[in-house]
């Protein structure tokens, strides 16, 4: 087993950190610390080795990247990550969090294939309707450990908006916590939304979720994953219609395991999965 400090010291390791860094508008730096008690990036054969395992963490190193980390975020150093502190700040945040500012992030996640912020703008859309008993339903754990933090900031970063958003720590990362982005962008950034979503509204009944990935091509950046996190994030907030399902009207993470009739269309969250207009 590799030691800690072997972890992601590969030019390959190196070379895709500094991409993701890039795509996500954060430094080397955070982008690195988060990653190397996370995912390592060092190959085997064409792979990456994967995960980090629990015994290769130097627990000395971890104390002191913890406080470098809560520094760097302006958070307590003694901050505890039980059930009671998250519902409370995830319920703060989600009712004064700006909804233009969170839409721009989208229009910018669109054009850069930035996980991070779709994410935050996922996130914020599947809460809607959110109250303190149903967050208090919403995840069974009744805490997290500093390191299961740096690792759900990791996973914000890595695949934003794949993640299972029924996690209170992983809420708690997109509402609340401030990620010092690099660069700030125009409030001017391209409305592509409204062209993929005229797009969708011409297909026929025979369309399928397919369809949708091929219509966001030359108006989405990323591959068909990433495509797919913006679908679902847009079925979110409304803005994709699906059939007889108000989102207005519901806690999105009450319907999760309400499955589609369609087994492949199970591989989308609710209600996306329930797009398929001959189902």
């Amino acid at each position: 087993m590799k030691l800690f400090s072997e972890i992601n010291q590969s030019e390959t390791a190196k070379r895709k950190l500094k991409s993701i860094a890039k795509s996500s508008n954060l430094d080397i730096k955070l982008v690195t610390l988060l990653a190397n008690y996370s995912w390592d990036y060092d190959p085997i054969g064409r792979e990456s080795i994967g995960w980090v395992k629990k015994e290769q963490i130097d627990q000395e190193r971890l104390s002191k990247d913890i406080e470098i980390l809560y520094n760097y975020l302006g958070i307590d150093n003694n901050l505890k990550f039980d059930k009671k502190y998250l519902v409370e700040q995830i319920l703060s945040f989600h009712k004064i969090k700006n909804q233009e500012e969170l839409k721009n992030k989208l229009l910018i996640s669109g054009i850069e294939k930035n996980y991070c912020y779709l994410s935050e703008y996922s996130t914020y859309h599947y809460l809607n309707n959110v109250s303190l008993e149903k967050l208090e339903l919403l995840d069974s754990k009744e805490s997290y450990s500093e390191l299961e933090f740096l690792k759900t900031l990791f996973m914000k970063i890595f695949r934003g908006g794949a993640v299972d958003r029924y996690n209170l720590l992983y809420c708690y990362c997109d509402l609340c916590i401030s990620l010092p982005y690099v660069k700030t962008h125009s409030s001017q950034v391209t409305k592509w939304v409204e062209d993929l979503i005229s797009r969708i509204n011409k297909l026929d009944d025979s369309a399928t979720l397919t369809d949708l990935i091929k219509n966001c091509q030359g108006i989405i950046k990323g591959d068909k994953y990433f495509k797919q996190r913006v679908l679902q994030s847009l079925a979110y907030s409304g803005d994709i219609k699906v059939r007889t399902i108000n989102v207005t009207n519901i806690f999105i993470p009450e319907f999760r395991d309400v499955l589609s009739s369609h087994f492949y269309s199970n591989e989308w969250t609710y209600p996306l999965r329930f797009w398929n207009k001959n189902e």
